[in-house]
């Protein structure tokens, strides 16, 4: 995203303009530290020990940042699996390719048991003869935890963007709910998830008209 800075917002000499972020910058990082040690139930005298201990307010604040960001990452990471699992899954409901399969599936990380394992797919892995034949080796049910793993390898190239990627699904729901060659009930089901808004907004972009990576 690219900030550009209003003049109107940076009026005053650099030394003040320098100042004023100081100020912000230090009130930030107080701010944090408060924050924290509410939400840990310290009292006033507990609280210069707490700040000693954990290396001091700049510390503090800068430790509470990466967590913060880590957890936001994890989060993205998450919701992006989930999107492009949801588009898997509606190519294989729309898939013509249908074949029968009568061996058995290997479990996999079938020591962690219940919903939170139920995976979505069963990953095939065949042997390449020549032309259009193959041979089956085995399929697996991979359970969800190695399964993220792999739609997050297959889905490498898709959009970062939950917004996009999102959008680009619901293009996809459209497409089926006009498909007549899909069942009606299908139809009929796109439509209905179509009537409902995005859940991801677009980024907002901040427009000024000099950059911030201009100044000295």
């Amino acid at each position: 995203m690219k900030i550009i800075k209003n003049p109107l917002f940076w009026s005053g000499t650099k030394n003040q303009v320098s100042s004023v972020r100081g100020d912000k910058t230090a009130a930030s990082r107080y701010s944090k530290v408060l924050s924290v040690a509410r939400a840990e139930n310290l009292s006033p005298e507990e609280l210069p020990a707490y700040i000693a201990r954990r290396g001091g307010v700049a510390q503090i604040h800068d430790t509470e940042v990466k967590q913060l960001a880590k957890k936001t990452g994890d989060q993205h990471s998450k919701e992006r699996i989930d999107l492009i699992r949801e588009y898997f899954n509606l190519l294989g409901i729309t898939s013509k390719m249908d074949f029968k399969f009568d061996g058995s599936v290997l479990i996999h990380n079938d020591e962690k048991t219940g919903a939170a394992e139920t995976s979505s797919f069963c990953v095939f892995i065949a042997h390449y003869v020549g032309d259009n034949d193959y041979k089956m080796i085995s399929a697996n049910d991979l359970g969800k935890t190695y399964e993220d793993n792999l739609i997050r390898y297959l889905g490498k190239a898709m959009p970062n963007d939950l917004h996009v990627l999102e959008r680009g699904i619901r293009n996809f729901k459209r497409k089926i709910s006009m498909d007549e060659s899909q069942p009606k009930s299908l139809q009929d089901a796109m439509k209905r998830v179509l009537e409902k808004p995005m859940k991801y907004k677009e980024d907002a972009i901040i427009e000024m008209e000099t950059p911030i990576d201009e100044e000295k």
